[in-house]
């Protein structure tokens, strides 16, 4: 491959908390939503359309979000003989990134609901 060469690597989910995108990771998320909907298919609804807007389009939402995935994932092998594992540089972890916490950070506010919840619910 040319050095410089582009590929379109639309799509996709970040993995973790920063920018980087792994073909590993997806293809095992990918695994395991098809595996929920062929071992669960009746819990799964269909309230939003494939580009995550609300509305239905025929299609249970976590086939939409897997079918996501899988499109990236063959963006992520656009010849025979190429396989992109990774999409980003070590620049990403460059320095320490430290989340800063409000009161109104989704973070915060998340952790306090599941303290709450969980204090209800295994209260002594």
């Amino acid at each position: 491959m040319p050095d410089s060469t582009r590929i379109n690597a639309i799509g996709g989910w970040h993995d973790a908390s920063d920018y980087l995108q792994y073909s590993t990771t997806s293809a095992n998320t990918v695994y395991h939503l098809l595996a929920a909907w062929r071992d669960f298919p009746a819990v799964f609804g269909d309230e939003h359309a494939a580009t995550g807007l609300r509305g239905s389009n025929g299609t249970a939402d976590v086939l939409d979000e897997a079918r996501w995935g899988l499109d990236w994932l063959l963006r992520m092998h656009p010849q025979d003989d190429w396989l992109f594992n990774q999409i980003a540089d070590d620049r990403d972890h460059r320095g320490m990134r430290l989340p800063v916490w409000t009161p109104f950070t989704v973070a915060g506010t998340n952790g306090r609901y599941i303290s709450v919840r969980a204090s209800r619910r295994y209260r002594a």
